[in-house]
């Protein structure tokens, strides 16, 4: 087993005593509810335990068997079990053995400059990898960061630098080597971050929050040049609490929209390893009660059935690069050694870490990223399932039911429809799956498959900037047996600055819709007054959104929300007319047993009219 991450496990153990999960409260706020199955069993932990938490300040040192306290368990496995991990990580788990032995680690074309470098270091043909394809320059140009990465390091070493000197002059720059051939992976310095409080284990006795560690480094999911992947996740963000706005374990900004896939903590050689053991695994178990809470908020109860990825970890001491993997295994956390790579002081262990590290952003940009996309994200046809977005659905379609005739809009009657003696366009922006259009065309189903009542509109054009949605939308029309030449929807958005020339043709809707999303918008004024812009003399830009709101103990939510004078200078803004304000009865409320609050969000219709000499 590898000493650093036993020593790692054994001061987490000897650090603090947990409270296990209860059943029937969460311990967190995002948190899903305990897994453990009889009330018993916790009892029987907790007293267990009782002894030991009398005096939490005493000056003596907890027992071993407090690691299983943690919820989730952490605890660490033998090395003879990497035959067990996951599918993906076996896969991986191999390519750093091959790594350590150093296997294909070097270019074959930069052989004669890596001899020539240093006569003393002995060279085998097994270094070097005869399949690499890369351009000479970009290997020189490797070559020679690499090199004077070695320099620093081997200086570092020898003159024990403190542990911000090491990040600047070595692990920064090893990282930025090894991460430049990734386009969808970044390390983030994160030393100035702090975990959420609420996905952070509590001291059992007290119950408040233990300490927050710190982690040196994370390695996240890049946005691809053109991608909807931070607007989506920032959906999914939108039923979450305050102090859950984000897809990882904090709420530090930059990282805020960027799922993590590896933690690195580096300790210099005047640092205290013990302590980067304890943040590591501190880290770990709010990463898993992160991934936990977002995935019972889209599927429910259903989310006990989805394996989440393993999570990979990296230590650096000045002596190796100690990588191991934390797998979540019903209640607990498993810490998988893996393989320790020395540092970068020579080439040969230069060239190691580069490949290490490279092995471990392909796997990010991989197989985690998938998860991500499938589970977190998910397509059109998952959101529509997620019982919140069911939720929201459910929610407009009965205002709409009790605001139709208020809207104002000049609605199409059955005879009207039939005789096609005029037409009436909805323009629905920020369309998601729908929503908006399936409602206003059939007004509301009996089942997903019945269709009770005749459409009100003529031709509808939706506009989102997701693909995901724009596909599922246009296959939900297609599916109701509605002509998709006239029921259709494109990926774009007006709110770019230039908008594109195409959206600019059409300017003549009847109404305008943002349901359910203006409260996305960085500048609502200029999404209003730019939604105004397509509307004809006489037509209507109708939100609907939620209300300022707090959640029951008064704490205000991160979603936002609006009063009805901030509705009514965003349209007086806009220019537009005859404005009007109705708070619905229908009401949006988050489950109490996803969160340790309850909100409440009160829907609101906001219409106004575009003048008639405009």
């Amino acid at each position: 087993m590898s000493s650093t991450i036993e020593a790692w496990i054994a001061h987490v153990a000897d650090y603090t005593q947990l409270r296990p999960a209860v059943a029937t409260a969460p311990a967190i706020s995002c948190n899903i509810p305990g897994t453990l199955s009889t009330t018993q069993k916790r009892k029987r932990k907790r007293n267990d335990l009782d002894s030991a938490n009398a005096n939490l300040l005493a000056p003596r040192k907890a027992p071993r068997s407090a690691l299983a306290a943690m919820d989730p368990n952490l605890v660490v496995m033998p090395r003879r079990l990497s035959q067990q991990l996951p599918p993906d990580i076996k896969a991986l788990h191999f390519k750093l053995h091959a790594v350590k032995s150093s296997m294909n680690i070097i270019p074959h074309q930069m052989q004669d400059a890596v001899k020539s470098t240093d006569d003393d270091l002995p060279i085998y043909d097994h270094f070097f990898d005869s399949s690499c394809s890369r351009e000479m320059s970009d290997l020189i140009q490797e070559f020679h960061e690499l090199t004077n990465i070695c320099q620093a390091a081997s200086r570092a070493k020898a003159l024990s630098i403190s542990e911000a000197s090491w990040n600047d002059e070595v692990h920064s720059r090893l990282f930025r080597e090894a991460f430049r051939l990734y386009s969808g992976i970044r390390h983030e310095n994160v030393t100035s971050a702090r975990p959420c409080q609420d996905f952070l284990p509590k001291h059992s006795a007290s119950g408040s929050i233990m300490e927050s560690k710190l982690v040196d480094y994370t390695v996240h999911l890049e946005s691809a040049p053109g991608s909807d992947f931070e607007t989506r996740i920032a959906r999914v963000l939108d039923t979450q609490p305050a102090t859950c706005q984000t897809i990882t374990q904090t709420l530090y900004h930059p990282v805020r929209l960027r799922p993590a896939a590896i933690s690195i903590e580096t300790k210099s050689g005047s640092g205290n390893d013990d302590d980067a053991r304890t943040q590591m695994g501190i880290w770990v178990s709010a990463h898993f009660n992160r991934q936990r809470s977002l995935l019972y908020s889209r599927y429910g109860d259903d989310a006990h059935d989805i394996v989440l990825p393993a999570h990979l970890l990296v230590v650096f001491n000045v002596s190796v690069m100690s990588i191991s993997y934390a797998v979540a295994r019903g209640e607990e956390i498993q810490i998988v050694p893996g393989q320790d790579i020395g540092l970068p002081t020579s080439l040969e262990s230069g060239y190691a870490c580069l490949a290490a590290l490279r092995h471990l952003a392909a796997w990010a940009d991989g197989e985690y990223r998938k998860w991500v996309e499938k589970y977190l994200l998910g397509d059109g046809n998952q959101y529509d399932a997620n019982p919140m977005n069911i939720k929201g659905q459910d929610t407009v379609t009965k205002a709409l039911e009790e605001f139709h005739t208020w809207i104002g809009a000049s609605w199409l009657t059955s005879e009207e429809k039939a005789g096609n003696s005029r037409t009436l366009e909805l323009l629905d922006y920020a369309c998601g799956t729908g929503m908006i259009t399936k409602v206003s065309t059939i007004l509301y189903f009996q089942t997903p498959f019945s269709i009770l009542l005749h459409p009100y509109i003529s031709q509808a054009y939706g506009i989102d900037a997701s693909p995901q949605m724009v596909h599922t939308f246009n296959a939900r029309m297609a599916e109701a047996g509605l002509d998709t030449t006239k029921f259709s929807t494109v990926v774009d958005d007006l709110l770019n600055d230039p908008v594109r020339p195409e959206l600019l043709q059409h300017s003549d809707f009847d109404i305008a819709v943002v349901g359910l999303g203006f409260h996305h918008f960085d500048y609502p004024s200029d999404a209003a007054k730019r939604l105004a812009t397509r509307l004809k003399p006489g037509g209507v830009l109708l939100l609907i959104d939620f209300m300022q709101h707090t959640d029951a103990t008064g704490t205000s939510s991160a979603v936002k929300g609006f009063e009805e004078e901030n509705m009514k200078t965003i349209k007086e803004r806009a220019g537009l007319v005859d404005f009007a304000f109705v708070l619905s009865s229908a009401t949006f409320e988050m489950n109490k047993e996803m969160h340790r609050v309850y909100i409440v969000k009160k829907v609101f219709f906001a219409r106004a009219t575009k003048p008639c000499g405009a």
